[in-house]
């Protein structure tokens, strides 16, 4: 099968992998808190960015204003894609995209909710009450009421990475640019909530696993397109 619209084997093995070994080592070790620790000690002994006006309302506020916008575009393309003969032959593609990037941006918020994980300024070592636990026996034992895992700002990003599954079917030229560009986008939102005390690296690991397997599991979608224009041809030829 067509490995542009089939990507399991290079696309969700490898990832699948390397994801599941990360998760092991921050739940085995306590690399999420020697790494807050210096992010804090860094910051002088508090989240002295939290309240940032750039971390705060331009890299968090602002920022998920703008991918808002971002997805409401999208959604709005992808309605004109259904009336306008001239998109149509990309009208799955738009289907996929706001069906990929809805899916991960859901499931990390209603993981949020069930899992009921705090933020590093929550946590006694941090300026905090609550103790300091690895995420699962965080998970487990429900000692708080957090909504920090995985990390929400992260994720909004991340689930851009659906362009690049996108790409891989009409620019394949492009697709490189659109996952170092979704990865980038992610991984500066998760930096800016790690420096002000909203998440651990972990969290964000999660919120990158979630997109990237959500777009993966979305790319069904994307064979619509190719089943309909063989379809077509069948059709048209004589």
């Amino acid at each position: 099968m067509n490995d542009v619209l089939d990507p399991r084997r290079s696309h969700v093995v490898v990832p699948l992998v390397c994801f599941v070994a990360l998760a092991i080592l921050f739940e085995t070790t306590r690399l999420d808190a020697w790494l807050a620790d210096a992010i804090y000690q860094w910051e002088g002994g508090a989240w002295s960015l939290r309240r940032d006006p750039l971390f705060r309302n331009v890299l968090h506020n602002d920022a998920s204003r703008i991918v808002g916008v971002a997805y409401a575009l999208l959604a709005l393309s992808c309605a004109t894609s259904l009336l306008l003969e001239r998109l149509r032959p990309y009208r799955w593609t738009f289907v996929y995209l706001v069906a990929a990037v809805a899916a991960s941006t859901l499931t990390v918020a209603l993981l949020k909710d069930v899992t009921r994980v705090p933020c590093p300024w929550s946590i006694e070592r941090y300026g905090g009450e609550l103790p300091y636990l690895e995420t699962w026996r965080a998970i487990v034992t429900r000692a708080s009421s957090g909504r920090c895992f995985p990390s929400g700002h992260a994720g909004s990003g991340f689930a851009w990475i659906a362009v690049y599954f996108a790409c891989r079917r009409h620019a394949p030229h492009w697709r490189w640019v659109a996952l170092g560009g979704a990865l980038a986008v992610g991984a500066v939102f998760g930096i800016a909530q790690q420096l002000r005390g909203a998440h651990f690296v972990s969290h964000d690991v999660w919120a990158l696993a979630i997109c990237w397997f959500a777009a993966c599991a979305a790319t069904p979608i994307l064979r619509r397109e190719s089943t309909e224009k063989r379809l077509a041809a069948a059709v048209e030829s004589p």
